[in-house]
């Protein structure tokens, strides 16, 4: 940790580092933080405002602390499929895109498509980008929600030191119900009674 004028200053990794003994991971070569992706079209409502692991997906720890301070969220745990509570869903992160209209889509043949179609529109070919055409149709115009779920994965931990580790560590205890400590480089964890 830093100080900057009386103000202690957490120390963030500059990439994830917590895969890098991962041969699967490997393959994909060396993680790094992919900056926040925009809305992709009509057909995306969401908009991030923070950065993901280029391996796992999972939420920066620096933009988890920042969303976190700013605004309510929760942590919901996903299930435990490796033994251990690898992984927790991150609720009401703002979307940027609130309130935009967005287009959901029924694919199929273009004669089936018009009982599926919104008022004013009409079935429409599209191109998926590997080689496959079709026809699509937009079903449903909506808004685009206020917030979004990011995940955080707890091997993201192992990226972190000093104030920076306990800062997540402690949002997580009270945020998702575990507490976790590192010894040496190992992650542990201990269920906090609800």
């Amino acid at each position: 940790m830093r100080q900057r004028e009386g103000v202690h200053v957490l120390t963030w990794p500059d990439r994830p580092t917590c895969h890098d003994h991962d041969g699967h991971a490997a393959q994909f070569g060396q993680p790094s933080w992919r900056p926040p992706r925009p809305r992709r079209g009509r057909e995306d409502p969401y908009a991030a405002t923070y950065r993901t692991c280029s391996y796992c997906g999972s939420i920066n720890p620096e933009d988890l602390i920042a969303a976190a301070s700013q605004h309510a969220l929760t942590l919901e745990m996903a299930d435990w499929k490796y033994g251990w509570p690898h992984k927790y869903y991150v609720n009401g992160v703002p979307n940027p895109a609130a309130g935009q209209e967005y287009h959901s889509y029924t694919y199929g043949q273009r004669e089936h498509l018009a009982r599926y179609a919104a008022p004013g529109f009409e079935a429409e070919p599209y191109d998926n980008g590997i080689g496959r055409q079709g026809w699509r149709v937009v079903s449903r115009v909506d808004a685009a929600p206020a917030t979004m779920t990011a995940k955080w994965y707890n091997a993201h931990l192992c990226d972190l030191d000093g104030d920076a580790f306990t800062t997540v560590a402690d949002l997580i205890a009270a945020l998702g119900g575990v507490r976790f400590d590192l010894d040496g480089s190992r992650l542990r964890y201990h269920v906090l009674a609800g």
